[in-house]
């Protein structure tokens, strides 16, 4: 055991490296650290002797573990009020407080183990086991026992590379706990930068780009913090994590939260996904392209209305269509659509696309931004792929979003992993289809819950053209909901989906004549008389039932019509 204990200077090292302890078998407590620690092993010489070695630097210790059997030492490990205010600085892991967490008290299963769920009840630690009886401080409340516990970092943890040279694996950074294996992490608090070093390549050899991120408590599974799960009860300072949009499923607060929370005051319920989407962090680190589009006047004195030269947008009359703005250098330039509902009274509206009912409670948002997809990329790499014909057109999916890369940092899902094997194509009326991405497999379901919501965000993107050569997908719908990671409802996306109607820059004007009707103007134009609805919405109307003699509206051309109807389906959707 290691109690009360300060440390000043710097410590720099190989291998495992720690203010306090290199490797800690046991237990530190009430440790407060103020030396700068550096572990400068790159993990290309490095060559594996026992379970204990390793390389990593962390603020209190390098390697948290239990003893394994280690006879005279009881198989308990603990890093407990610790406080690091000094610098982290690894070349391929790095934490706050530990680099790596490996405890694996009375031999439960791993918290990285989807299937094996450990609860944190099932740590108990039988007092006839301790051999001290100071040890029964090391549980956070009676009976449970959790690896780190109210711990906190002010320091500044960085990370030089982005790929570990020794196993290829991505490396990570994260104010508590760089990699955490087997353990639990309860109420602790990250309030120092956490980021990857200005020289860590963001590419790698292929030109894909690395989608480690730095995290504010740790990187694991990420299940939401609930007692149930691995990360409970922690915050973290909004601001500190650099190059991430991504959110591990705890609460973030701002500086004055945060001393309330610290002297106990908070007021606020404990919310564990508190993320919302920022627009402008979005852009940054993205590179999102500005919508290059602007609303036609007419549309813009109807709020659940878009008009423009790329598409139109007919929402109902319960949500808001806002063009959002940012300050570039010499002027603003629109980057997004947010779409909003307006009834907060939680009533019950029938959606008659669906035949069914949902609840609205006013979270719930999208956000529409432009980031060009290489389709044709995405074709090529499906044709070459092994996969079996019935696949294709998911694997065709997956190679699109792997194209738009960054992507994968606005999926906040609550595993922090994209689900590469998940991704779905969804029909829209009207031959619309738009691909989502990061939907999870059925038997995480469960394992993705918190309560009764499911978490997880929902990106989708429009596939447009009317042959191989001509696709395009160039628009992201971002679905989240405010204050909250809880994943939109499957009707509040479909509604969306179905009022989005691009153009492909060959529509024409009619005139409408005595004696027409929507229906009748569908068939001609369409094909089929029951496209009328979405000849209403293209040209925002708010009686479809009633159009005037003399007025112009926009119809799709009748060629392209025919011609996205046959090859659609033998260009995407037909084994190759």
């Amino acid at each position: 055991m290691i109690r009360n204990c300060e440390v000043y200077g710097s410590i720099t090292d190989n291998n495992y490296v720690g203010g306090v302890a290199a490797v800690n078998l046991g237990l530190i407590q009430n440790c407060r650290n103020y030396a700068e620690v550096a572990s400068l092993e790159t993990g290309e010489t490095w060559e594996y002797e026992d379970w204990m070695s390793g390389y990593g630097a962390g603020g209190i210790a390098g390697l948290c573990a239990t003893s394994r059997d280690v006879e005279g030492i009881l198989p308990v490990c603990a890093v407990i009020d610790c406080y690091n205010y000094a610098d982290v600085t690894a070349m391929s892991y790095a934490g706050g407080i530990v680099a790596y967490l490996d405890d694996r008290t009375n031999g439960q299963a791993p918290a990285s183990s989807v299937q094996e769920l450990v609860q944190s009840s099932d740590f108990v630690m039988p007092s006839e086991q301790a051999q001290d009886s100071e040890l029964s401080e090391m549980t956070a409340e009676e009976g449970e026992h959790y690896s780190l516990v109210r711990c906190r970092n002010y320091g500044t943890v960085t990370v030089k590379n982005r790929r570990d040279p020794r196993t290829w694996w991505n490396t990570q950074a994260a104010g508590i706990c760089a990699d955490l294996n087997w353990g639990d992490i309860f109420e602790c608090v990250n309030l120092g930068e956490v980021r990857f070093d200005e020289s860590a390549p963001k590419y790698d050899e292929d030109g894909y780009v690395y989608t480690n991120c730095p995290m504010a408590i740790t990187y694991n599974m990420g299940f939401a913090p609930t007692r149930k799960h691995h990360v409970i009860n922690c915050v973290n300072l909004k601001g500190t994590i650099k190059e991430s949009m991504r959110h591990e499923n705890i609460m973030e607060l701002s500086e004055e939260e945060i001393f309330a929370w610290e002297k106990g005051n908070y007021q606020g319920d404990y919310i564990s996904n508190n993320w919302e989407f920022d627009l402008g962090e979005a852009v940054d680190i993205c590179g999102l392209q500005p919508l290059d589009v602007s609303g036609i006047a007419s549309s813009k004195e109807k709020k659940n209305y878009y008009l423009c030269d790329e598409f139109a947008l007919s929402l109902p009359e319960y949500m808001e269509i806002e063009e959002v703005y940012l300050e570039e250098e010499d002027f603003k330039s629109c980057y997004a659509l947010h779409i909003t509902v307006q009834n907060e009274s939680g009533e019950t509206e029938a959606d008659g696309d669906e035949g069914r009912a949902r609840d609205l409670d006013g979270r719930e948002e999208c956000w529409i931004v432009r980031k060009d997809a290489d389709v044709q990329a995405a074709f090529e790499e499906a044709g070459e792929s092994n996969t079996r014909d019935e696949w294709r057109a998911g694997y065709f999916i997956e190679e699109i979003f792997a194209s738009v890369a960054p992507y994968y940092y606005m999926d906040i899902s609550p595993l922090n992993l994209p689900f590469h094997d998940t991704y779905q194509t969804q029909y829209v009326g009207s031959r619309r289809i738009f691909m989502e991405g990061s939907i999870p497999d059925s038997s995480l379901y469960e394992y993705m819950k918190e309560e009764d919501h499911m978490l997880g965000n929902v990106i989708d993107m429009s596939l447009e053209g009317n042959g191989k050569d001509e696709f395009e997908a160039k628009w992201l719908f971002v679905f989240t909901m405010k204050e909250t990671n809880i994943r939109p409802s499957r009707a509040f996306i479909y509604r969306i989906e179905s009022g989005f109607y691009p153009f492909s820059g060959n529509e024409e004007i009619h005139v409408v004549e005595a004696g027409d009707s929507l229906w009748k103007l569908a068939k001609q134009y369409t094909l089929n008389p029951l496209n009328w609805g979405m000849l209403a919405d293209i040209n925002g109307l708010d009686d479809p039932g009633h159009i005037v003699a003399g007025s112009s509206l926009r119809m799709p051309s009748l060629e392209d019509w025919k011609e996205k109807e046959t090859k659609l389906g033998a260009e995407l959707f037909r084994s190759p």
